[in-house]
């Protein structure tokens, strides 16, 4: 409909299209956010699909409240998860590089001149890791 109006310079067909896909953009956004939710009550109450997701929206109605503040503080978790696993993980590699005679003593062959780079690039790695890992709780 966008397309054909587009052509013929009506301007209701493209009004008329930017409503529809603005509304479909809207329920793929709301079935997106619930679909995880609804997969959840299948599991927990044995329900069909369709029945989850009527429970899902009376929740999601009915405990607004709730619903975003465990969003946030699930947030907050998982930040606070990838924040706690990479500064322990730069930290052990820092204390390792620094205290470890393999890595200390300039006639090894295993030697790290400049540890800061080393630390920089496992926290990289455990930060990746770690929000990986933090996702599930999502």
């Amino acid at each position: 409909m966008k397309k054909s109006g587009d052509e013929k310079g009506n301007s209701v067909a493209n009004g008329a299209a930017a409503c529809c896909l603005c509304c479909l953009k809207c329920w793929e956004h709301l079935i997106r956010y619930m679909n995880k939710s609804v997969y959840l009550v299948t599991i927990i109450n044995s329900e069909s699909f369709c029945h989850a997701a009527t429970t899902v929206v009376a929740i999601m109605i009915e405990e607004v409240a709730a619903l975003a503040i465990l969003e946030g503080i699930t947030k907050v978790f998982q930040f606070g998860g990838v924040i706690c696993i990479t500064g322990c993980g730069c930290g052990m590699t820092w204390l390792v590089l620094r205290n470890a005679e393999a890595f200390t003593n300039p006639s090894s062959p295993q030697f790290v001149p400049q540890p800061e780079f080393v630390t920089a690039a496992a926290g990289l790695v455990c930060a990746g890791v770690a929000a990986m890992f933090m996702n599930v709780f999502d």
